[in-house]
């Protein structure tokens, strides 16, 4: 972010350049990139100045002067990749570890850009890499996590703090509950740390689903709820309300979610992102004026590309919107099989014959009842479907997709599957039964619902399957009656 508010993005490719945004124009400025090599690591300077880190090599970039100058002497912990580093509150950065190829470092320094150059800072307590660094006050930084010396096989579930007054790091006795690497960090306005995502060997390598976050005072480690989707590199950016919004962290997920700190849980945000973007060039911004800016390529990794395509989220206190279209109340797909008196289809359109059905359920409840201890197990099991006896998550009870058309059309689509994958596939019948309800026409919106009873995580997996029809605009309304 530079002094006049445009924001100034590398693209970590050779070749790729350098795009300065304007938000108040919402225009982007292509330089060509006159790096010696391709940025690993990015740090904001005063002055509009950027220090690139990449290899050995560190230089400095003055969007003013469009001039780059080297800095003073190299980057003291070897090959700059992976290192963990945070602003000081003096202006100085604090920067530990490294993966150098080889091995992980325990080697720490500052960068002072009053005389552009590092100077050492002292060791971590264990060699570090892709871990969080994180500011947390009295001159205190907490660094969390990251993979160790053998660096393929060891990733760290413990914590410790280093102590810029006396240059020592020492291990605390708390740990997280997950090992994490390549994880998200960030300090809320309690001045608790949140820990999101990464990856874990305990967990076979896959991102841990469970937040956590990391209480100062206490110097204790607590569970922070559950994410809809876990993420390998949680992109994370604070939101004025003081809440932290969760972007991105695999390739090609959409969803949203939000982190509330009061009740240390996840909220799904009401749309999901417009475009997909490949992780390992992403970046959320927060801006000013409370909005969050997010860069990056949509594309896959032989793009040169340096900005496919920006928008920003909003954090919006507002109703979440019924339908676009009045909505249709649902009811268990096999109540129209059992009573053979509508589809499940008419079921989903026609709130009338619902409220019919539901009262002829109630008459026939009285002769129904002594059936459910019938001795054929098939009688029982469908007069207990019946009576609604059954546990809720094994009723067929349908959620489903509103589209608006481009001709003006609404087209409503009920799909009674609800089953989540680990990973959404485009070729997802679910997808491509709402792709068919458009007939070739173009879909501007989607709106999706759920039943009330559908957990979090299946309406976060499905919200984010509908995103891989392509529509850009998909908002979350809300609850269908059951």
């Amino acid at each position: 972010m530079l002094s006049d508010g445009r924001v100034a993005m590398f693209m970590s490719r050779e070749g790729a350049g350098l795009a300065i945004f304007d938000p108040k124009t919402e225009s982007i400025t292509i330089k060509k990139h006159a790096a010696q090599q391709s940025p690993f690591h990015l740090a904001m300077l005063p002055d509009d100045k950027v220090l690139l880190l990449s290899g050995r090599q560190a230089e400095i970039y003055d969007v003013r002067k469009d001039e780059y100058a080297p800095v003073k002497g190299e980057f003291p912990n070897g090959h700059i990749w992976y290192c963990g580093f945070c602003r000081l509150p003096d202006g100085r950065y604090f920067f530990s570890g490294s993966f150098d190829q080889h091995d992980s470092s325990d080697i720490c320094c500052y960068f002072d850009p009053k005389f552009n150059t590092f100077t050492p800072a002292g060791k971590m307590a264990k060699p570090r890499a892709r871990h969080s660094v994180t500011w947390i006050g009295d001159n205190q930084i907490l660094i969390a996590g990251g993979q160790g010396k053998d660096y393929y096989k060891q990733t760290y579930d413990t914590l410790e703090i280093f102590d810029i007054g006396t240059g020592t790091s020492r291990m605390l006795p708390a740990t997280m509950k997950y090992s994490r690497a390549g994880h998200g960090a960030i300090r809320l306005k309690d001045g608790t740390v949140l820990f999101v995502g990464g990856e874990s060997p305990a967990n076979n390598h896959s991102p841990p689903p469970e937040a956590e976050v990391f209480d100062s005072k206490a110097q204790t480690v607590s569970p922070a709820g559950t994410m809809a989707r876990p993420r390998r590199y949680g992109i994370l950016a604070p939101l004025p309300s003081g809440r932290v919004a969760v972007f991105y962290g695999d390739d090609y997920t959409r969803l949203v979610e939000i982190y509330v700190p009061e009740t240390k849980s996840f909220v799904l945000a009401d749309q999901l992102t417009m475009e997909q973007r490949v992780l390992c060039y992403t970046e959320s911004i927060a801006m000013p004026d409370g909005r969050v800016l997010n860069v990056g390529t949509r594309g896959n990794f032989n793009d040169k590309e340096i900005v496919a395509f920006l928008e920003f989220f909003t954090e919006e206190k507002r109703l979440v919107p019924d339908s676009i279209a009045p909505g249709p109340k649902t009811i268990p797909a096999d109540v129209a099989t059992l009573l053979n008196d509508l589809s499940a289809d008419d079921f989903a359109k026609r709130d009338a014959a619902t409220e019919k059905l539901s009262k002829r359920i109630e008459e026939l409840r009285v002769w129904i009842e002594p059936l459910k201890d019938s001795p054929d197990p098939e009688v029982k099991a469908r007069v207990m479907k019946l009576l609604g006896k059954v546990p809720v998550k094994n009723r067929a009870i349908p959620w489903m997709a509103e589209l608006r058309l481009r001709n003006g059309q609404m087209k409503t689509v009920t799909l009674a599957d609800s089953r989540v994958l680990e990973w959404c596939n485009p070729k997802d019948q679910r997808v491509t039964q709402i792709l068919a309800a458009a007939r070739e026409e173009k879909i501007d919106e989607i709106l999706v619902r759920f039943p009330k009873s559908y957990s979090y995580q299946t309406q976060g997996l499905l919200f984010e399957l509908v995103g891989l029809t392509g529509v850009r605009i998909v908002k979350l309304g809300s609850p269908l009656q059951e």
